[in-house]
């Protein structure tokens, strides 16, 4: 795998206009940021570590994010791991299977939200009118 430093990133997010590695930002959530970044295929990136700890009675939290070219920064595993190891072990995972690891846009994701809410509606829907479907195959509708 390889790596690179996450100073690069670090300039991409400022030179673009983001705000992820503010000082405001990483002293409001206790964040550290690995020192290195895993560079994924087809130029669509960088895979990185970063922790935080919400308060400071509870436990340094491990999240993977992904720093896309456009400088924007995206989380794919908010706090999920309980290590820094489990957090890259996953990493290696990600970058081993690109790009069916890829995370699917937030576009994406609201409209599968919303088609799913649509299906759920138009079962109500039916269900309203016509019953459950057991109920429908015991008045043979």
């Amino acid at each position: 795998m390889q790596t690179i430093s996450t100073d690069t990133i670090w300039e991409l997010d400022a030179d673009t206009g983001h705000y992820f590695f503010s000082a405001g930002a990483m002293r409001g959530f206790s964040s550290r940021v690995s020192d290195t970044a895993a560079v994924l295929p087809n130029d669509e990136g960088w895979l990185f570590v970063t922790s935080e700890r919400m308060y400071w009675d509870q436990p340094r939290l491990y999240s993977v994010r992904w720093a896309k070219p456009s400088g924007q920064i995206r989380t794919i595993q908010h706090q999920a791991h309980s290590t820094s190891r489990q957090a890259w072990a996953a990493i290696r995972r990600m970058v081993s299977q690109w790009p069916a690891a890829r995370p699917v846009s937030w576009s994406e994701l609201v409209s599968q939200a919303v088609e799913a809410d649509v299906r759920e509606d138009d079962e109500r829907d039916v269900i309203a009118k016509y019953g459950t479907p057991e109920q429908r195959r015991a008045y043979g509708i």
